[in-house]
């Protein structure tokens, strides 16, 4: 189960937006100012009602500017498709014209009764082919039906609404009683904000992620004899004194009984200058486990990799003191943070499937098992060494049941990228309207294969490099030869091939030191031996990857040569604009003929400000 669809009315900067998901991870890149981390508000939104302590007033603002009229009309929706797969769907549920469906299926909405109420609304998508649960919450108010004692039902800003297909009305939402928590239930979100503290993991109050991650040995640790005999021991201590029995504490009084004479003479003086006859009382409450987890810390002993060398620092070795996690760099604090998160979603998974095996009560929300986690990371490259970031993107792509959602100005956090079951959104800003590139395409030049950094850093964040164009340039040769070796012809050269592909092409010149084979002409020999090389006019493609692959070339030229007409502008050097459009042809070279690319019908990515600029091809 996971999140398929978000679609996004007047919240905050974006006025109309719809994005696709995928089971895995969700990259959201652009500038700036784009729209990023709103997209993850508005998944707070829709499952929490507000975001950041903001209300929805404030995204009305946003939406249609301070002087607008009409800023209080304007109703701010954020609607949502819930994917199921087959086996999660009841029997009931499945559709007769669902080419799959099996009527001896035995599966059941997220393995537990407690959800029963949400079958009624699972209903089969021919466009998608997929079991769809379609929630929405908006701020405008909608009187739903009228009971039969007159009573008006309404479908507001404090409620999720569930899409009734069995209408057949676009716009048929309703709120069931009790049905906004069970919707809650499905998955169970976690945000993590670019602004947030970034020891606030380290916090281990109950509603944070490190109080969320100990409640379950937390509230086991209150049932323990341990526990027990502690608040025994408090309350001798505190409240009762001890007494015979206690050999160790020999009858001694508690604090409260040591107390009582401040607090008779407090008691005594009111009496005196206020008159009546009050007594006083000093009184210590039993603790709760919480009393203490809550003042826990986050330690961080840092140590080698050969523990065998493990010392003290302060005697030469290689361990380094203990030091409370706020203490610590910005890079640590935010790693611990998200790996506590990754622990924590990982953990409800587990959980939820244990319990879907007990019985639970259908009126206890706190029984209703989290079917699936969703998390949210705002920028998590922030403060994150480039490695780490490689390592962390490994580690979210590994992560079962647990659907990410990513704002991010890295390339790194990007790699592992995979197009089967990861979505890649880039949002932009034209003439004041935030947009999203529709259709994003590919972004592997080989099939099955991730895409490179250099890729990534092309397709997502807009930036050609030498080191794109290379990959690029390789992956045609290698197109080129195998069809030669099909068509039995021999293996001609990437410029002939993309100069026949294009015949308008640009040609540059190109100063070429190699020395000139024995078959070449004498011209280029005279050439090398007087000039220390020859001219070469080569298509675009091919100037770009000479330049790159050989820019000791130009330091050949001779002195002579330099002061010649034929070699005095040769320079070797192409320009951002040459590498852009280079690319673009290559690109359109293997859409054209990179087998997998024609079979599949496939194209690859374009990035919005790349394309401004992109060549007519």
């Amino acid at each position: 189960m996971y999140i398929s669809h978000l679609q996004l009315r007047n919240f905050m900067c974006h006025h109309e937006l719809d994005l696709d998901f995928g089971s895995g991870v969700n990259y959201l890149v652009g500038d700036n100012n784009s729209g990023k981390t709103t997209v993850l508000r508005a998944l707070q939104y829709l499952h929490d009602g507000v975001t950041k302590g903001h209300d929805i007033s404030e995204y009305r603002y946003h939406a249609l500017g301070a002087f607008n009229e009409e800023v209080d009309t304007v109703p701010v929706v954020v609607t949502a498709d819930i994917v199921f797969e087959r086996n999660e769907v009841p029997p009931q549920c499945l559709a007769d014209d669902d080419s799959e469906y099996d009527s001896e299926a035995h599966g059941h909405l997220l393995n537990d009764a407690v959800y029963d109420p949400l079958c009624p609304y699972v209903f089969f998508d021919n466009d998608t082919k997929q079991y769809l649960l379609r929630v929405r919450r908006s701020s405008a108010t909608v009187t739903l039906h009228k009971h039969s004692k007159g009573k008006a039902s309404t479908l507001g800003i404090k409620d999720i609404g569930v899409f009734d297909n069995r209408n057949k009305r676009e716009d048929e939402y309703t709120n069931a009683t009790g049905i906004s928590a069970k919707i809650q239930r499905l998955f169970d979100p976690i945000f993590v904000w670019a602004d947030d503290t970034p020891d606030a993991a380290a916090d281990f109050a109950p509603t944070k992620i490190m109080g969320k991650l100990i409640s379950e040995e937390t509230a086991k640790f209150k049932e323990s004899l341990l526990w027990k005999n502690f608040l025994d021991a408090h309350k001798k201590a505190f409240i009762t004194g001890g007494d015979e029995s206690d050999m160790q504490i020999d009858s001694q009084p508690s604090l409260q009984e040591k107390l009582n004479s401040i607090a008779s003479a407090i008691g005594m003086r009111m009496n005196e200058q206020y008159g009546g006859s009050n007594a006083v009382q000093f009184a210590f409450e039993q603790p709760d486990v919480s009393n203490f987890v809550k003042m826990g810390q986050v330690l961080i002993h840092e140590t080698s990799s050969d523990s065998s060398n493990d010392k003290d620092v302060s005697f030469g070795g290689d361990i380094t003191p203990e030091a409370e996690l706020q203490h610590k760099g910005t890079g640590m604090q935010r790693a611990f943070a998200l790996a506590a998160i990754q622990v924590y979603a990982e953990q409800q998974r587990e959980h939820s499937v244990d319990k879907s095996d007990e019985d639970n009560d259908g009126d206890s929300e706190k029984e209703l098992p989290i079917i699936s986690s969703l998390v949210a990371l705002d920028e998590p490259d922030m403060a994150l060494h480039p490695c780490a970031q490689y390592t962390l993107a490994d580690s979210l792509h590994k992560s079962q049941h647990c659907q990410y959602f990513i704002s991010t100005h890295s390339p790194y956090m990007l790699h592992g990228y995979s197009d089967k079951q990861d979505t890649l959104h880039v949002l932009y800003a034209e003439s004041g309207n935030r947009k999203n590139l529709l259709s994003p395409g590919k972004l592997q030049i080989v099939e099955d294969i991730s895409p490179s950094i250099p890729a990534i850093t092309y397709f997502a964040f807009g930036i050609p490099t030498p080191e794109f164009h290379s990959e690029l340039y390789g992956r045609i040769t290698n197109v080129i030869e195998e069809t030669c070796q099909r068509e039995n012809i021999s293996v001609a050269s990437v410029g002939i091939e993309i100069g026949k592909e294009f015949i308008d092409i640009p040609k540059r010149y190109r100063f070429d030191s190699r020395k000139p084979r024995e078959k070449d002409c004498a011209t280029k020999k005279e050439n090398w031996n007087r000039y220390g090389g020859n001219v070469l006019e080569e298509p675009l493609p091919t100037y770009v990857r000479n330049c790159t692959d050989h820019p000791e070339s130009i330091g050949k030229m001779t002195d002579e040569a330099k002061q010649h007409d034929e070699f005095k502008n040769l320079d070797n050097k192409f320009s951002t604009d040459d590498l852009h459009s280079s690319i673009e042809y290559m690109l359109e070279y293997l859409r054209r003929h990179d087998p997998v690319m024609v079979e599949s019908g496939k194209c690859f990515m374009r990035h919005p400000v790349l394309s401004n600029g992109a060549p007519e091809i």
